[in-house]
């Protein structure tokens, strides 16, 4: 187990992820919306989500794209 750990740690590679934030302007007021599953390794399926979003009867707009270079620490070893 503490071999296969080690060696985990010292091949890991960070992957790109994505996010999905909506935020709902009515009457004025401005509503910001957090996906619940917060993060997902899969482009397709949040671009899917949008998608949805728009054809679901409002009009939805991509106001804002962030990109980040954000590094996650290895895995820590066990002690």
């Amino acid at each position: 187990f503490c071999v296969q750990r080690h060696i985990d740690i010292e091949t890991f590679k960070p992957e790109p992820y994505w996010t999905l934030d909506l935020a709902v302007l009515k009457r004025g007021r401005k509503l910001q919306t957090i996906w619940g599953a917060g993060r997902s390794f899969n482009k397709s399926k949040v671009e899917g989500l949008v998608t949805k979003c728009a054809e679901q009867g409002g009009k939805a707009r991509v106001s804002d794209v962030v990109t980040k270079e954000k590094k996650q620490g290895r895995p820590t070893p066990l002690n």
